[in-house]
């Protein structure tokens, strides 16, 4: 290995200079990654981009490696600089997927693994052998929607009060009033709680089970996006670091004033928040919220949250439990429903038993959907509050994890009261500003396709 080679490129600083909407950035905000798969892929990058300049024979990118690849070639001028730090312009050569190139791009990533493994080691399966971000994670996807037995809910319930109408029968007229109105309560709570209670052990036992890169490498912000489901609420805490730092000041109940814009530390969301003041020295905290929810800085967090979710929205683990969940949730219903219909049948009273029965569909509704949320919006922060930080708390002793783990408890007495006042405001997790349609970099067109390999000249 040509180790002051390697030195330089491990140096090579892609975010140089710092901007709102730098290369570490735009590739989160647009593939939507969490931050530590971003630098752990843009380290890849770096080790392929070795191989391709000392290497004498093509080597082949895996699809995320390829991805970082595409995005640099967009910032031309650092492109530039990487390639000559390189000492080799390394051409990007797209694939056509023709077959007579299968052969030639096979030996290419055949002899990428060999060379990568003789400087680097093993080549890391998270970027060499998965093909998206999705994949990383290692959740079997479910093979139907949960749409469709959603659908299928209301027969079920209608098919289960017409069987209840002659099977138990008897038992319904064995059980007076008032009786079974508390024995249906009761059978409610204890479905309720016990559902809550089964379905978080089963979450938890999935992540303990198969221990994941990515989720045990979240970050504060991504875990307090998570839990409070508010991207405004990542948006106070760098506000209050930069209130306790003393570049900020809250002037009035509600207004924010800029003090200093020294900051020692070299990072793209300080200079975001405080950008925001350049046109004004002072600012309301509802304008200062609603341009930062739009920022890419910031809204690349709640993009990478929602794929998260979204994957175990899709799996077999999470269409499995809501169907238990929904199956359990209906007979009560339906074998509340079946007790209105008896009674009508016979002339008594229903009121209360079709109204507690209509109450339970609705808790049931809210449930569900508290459910749909609870992986990414408890689980997982959870997790991380009871399993992981406990065991190694040196290394999650920064004001961001100390904010996450106790909340706006950790806020500065001056600014709480400004949070507290927009703690019930509406955010937006996605939208994208003018701050989208820039960048610090010229900006030319990436080759479509997958990418076979490289060249250099």
């Amino acid at each position: 290995m040509n180790k002051e080679l390697w030195e330089a490129i491990e140096k090579f600083d892609f975010d140089f200079p710092v901007s709102e909407y730098g290369f570490s950035t735009r590739l989160a905000y647009e593939n939507e990654w969490t931050e530590y798969f971003t630098k752990k892929a843009i380290e890849e990058y770096k080790k392929f981009m070795y191989l391709a300049a000392t290497s004498n024979q093509m080597v082949s990118p895996s699809e995320i490696v390829d991805i970082v690849w595409h995005q640099h070639l967009i910032f031309t001028q650092s492109y530039t600089d990487f390639c000559a730090l390189l000492g080799k312009k390394i051409q990007h050569i797209p694939s056509t997927h023709n077959k007579e190139e299968q052969d030639k791009f096979l030996t290419a990533k055949t002899h990428t693994t060999a060379v990568y493994e003789s400087n680097f080691g093993k080549q890391p399966k998270l970027f060499w052998e998965y093909n998206s971000f999705k994949e990383t994670l290692e959740i079997q996807n479910s093979k139907h929607e949960v749409i469709f037995i959603l659908w299928l809910s209301v027969p079920f319930i209608i098919l289960l009060v017409f069987l209840f109408r002659f099977l138990l029968y008897p038992v319904y007229l064995k059980i007076d009033n008032p009786y079974f109105i508390f024995g249906y309560i009761l059978m409610g709570l204890s479905a309720f709680f016990g559902l809550n209670f089964y379905n978080k052990i089963t979450f938890l036992k999935v992540i303990q089970k198969t221990p994941n890169e990515v989720l045990n490498n979240l970050n504060p912000s991504e875990l307090i996006n998570m839990e409070s489901h508010q991207l405004k609420s990542v948006i106070h805490g760098y506000v209050n670091y930069l209130i306790v730092n003393k570049n900020l000041r809250v002037d009035t109940k509600d207004n924010i004033l800029l003090i200093s814009r020294e900051i020692e530390q070299d990072n793209p969301i300080y200079k975001v928040i405080l950008d925001c003041f350049d046109n004004n020295g002072k600012l309301a905290y509802k304008d200062l919220l609603t341009i930062l929810l739009e920022k890419p800085v910031f809204a690349k967090t709640s993009k990478a949250v929602e794929t998260i979710k979204d994957i175990y929205l899709k799996s077999k683990v999470f269409f499995n439990l809501y169907l238990l969940n929904l199956i359990i949730l209906c007979t009560i219903s339906a074998f509340g429903f079946t007790r209105a219909l008896l009674g009508l049948l016979r002339g008594k009273e229903i009121f209360f038993i079709t109204l507690l029965s209509l109450i339970f569909v609705i808790l049931g509704i809210v449930f569900m959907n508290k459910f749909a949320d609870s992986m990414t919006r408890f689980i997982i922060p959870n997790y991380y509050k009871l399993d992981i930080i406990p065991k190694n708390k040196s290394n999650y002793n920064s004001w961001e994890w100390n904010y996450f783990v106790i909340g706006t408890g950790l806020l500065s007495t001056s600014f709480l009261p400004v949070v507290e006042t927009h703690s019930s405001a509406n955010n937006s997790f996605f939208g994208c500003g003018t701050s989208c349609s820039s960048c610090g970099s010229s900006c030319g067109s990436s080759c479509g396709g997958g990418c076979g390999g490289c060249g250099g000249d």
